[in-house]
């Protein structure tokens, strides 16, 4: 018996893995159904090889762990590395576009530097939510020749305002200038120590309208900055327009431009529903005439000298800035690029 029991003791192994003849393997198992020593040592056997599945499985399960985080950790790394490349890429696509667009509006104006005959008209309404006023402006500008006229028309609606109509005639790089306060009947004869008016002076506003495109800030700064402003196509006053837009539905700032033309239309500003701000652009060549720079008939006005004088150092800065003068404490008009800026 006991060299039975070493012979199905050396089998063991065999009959755990289920590798022996179908007559070896009855003859182990009959064997172990009789003898209880060898059934023991089968028992443990198995217990043992069930202890390594059960080791093999947990490495396999953590091999498995491993290789899915593996594959989350490269997935990632894909995702970062397509934004790395593909964001700067799309911040150079729609700046050169934005750049584009707003580049024609910048040469069209100034094509006009060279035009010798224009008419520049910019109305402008503001509403002040806070305060719950509103004002509407109205501003020509008529060149010739060298000679220029400023008309000029605010509405406030509920407010009387004395300095509703005024008018400025004049010539190009003059020290001189006749200004019209026509709801007054007054006349003032303005005479300054610096140049008041320049000829590209009244492009200026529009050109200030465009300058997050026209000033330089730098490659990257510009880029950055122009590429910011959403674009879109809408439709001003039945003309299809480019539309440029920085901001959000509570503060937000527009640059509309027209498709065809190329031409500046319209700037909207709105900041928190607390002020909105709209002006409207139109600029036309060889409708001016002689008349309409010509100073008229003063007759029945209070005629008045004036003299606008500034230190010398600022001569310069006022020559640059187009600032009007100040009358017994009182601003006529000021029409400084400031501003205007947006």
């Amino acid at each position: 018996m006991k060299n039975e029991c070493d012979v199905v003791k050396d089998l063991l192994p065999s009959y755990a893995e289920d590798l022996l003849s179908d007559n070896t393997n009855q003859f182990v198992k009959e064997h172990l159904d009789s003898c209880k020593e060898c059934r023991k040592v089968y028992d443990g056997m198995k217990k043992i090889n069930y202890n390594k599945e059960d080791d093999e499985q947990i490495e396999i399960n953590h091999l498995k762990k491993y290789s899915r985080h593996m594959l989350v950790l490269k997935v990632v790394l894909v995702i970062l590395v397509f934004i790395i490349i593909t964001l700067p890429l799309f911040f150079v696509i729609r700046f050169n576009l934005n750049k584009n667009i707003t580049s024609k509006a910048i040469n069209n104006v100034n094509e006009y530097k060279n035009v010798n005959n224009y008419l520049l008209q910019i109305t402008e309404h503001n509403i002040d939510f806070e305060r719950n006023t509103e004002s509407f402006h109205n501003s020509k500008y008529f060149y010739k020749d060298n000679q220029y006229k400023k008309e000029m028309h605010s509405e406030t609606p509920g407010v009387n305002i004395q300095n509703a109509d005024s008018f400025e005639y004049g010539n190009i790089n003059s020290k001189e200038k006749v200004e019209i306060i026509e709801t007054q009947k007054v006349c003032y004869n303005v005479k300054a120590n610096y140049i008041l008016q320049k000829k590209d002076g009244f492009l200026d506003f529009m050109m200030i309208a465009l300058q997050p495109f026209s000033e330089d800030y730098g490659t990257l700064p510009n880029i950055w900055f122009q590429a910011g402003y959403n674009l879109r196509t809408d439709k001003y006053n039945g003309r299809k327009c480019y539309v440029l837009r920085l901001g959000d539905k509570s503060s937000y700032g527009e640059i509309w431009i027209d498709k065809e033309q190329n031409t500046l239309v319209r700037t909207v500003d709105e900041i928190y529903k607390r002020s909105y701000n709209e002006k409207v652009y139109s600029i036309k060549s060889d409708v001016v005439t002689n008349e309409d720079v010509t100073l008229p008939d003063l007759t029945g006005y209070t005629i008045k000298d004036s003299e606008d004088n500034v230190p010398s150092e600022y001569i310069g800065i006022y020559e640059q800035l187009g600032i009007c003068c100040i009358k017994g404490g009182t601003i006529i008009y000021k029409y400084s690029l400031s501003i205007n800026s947006r």
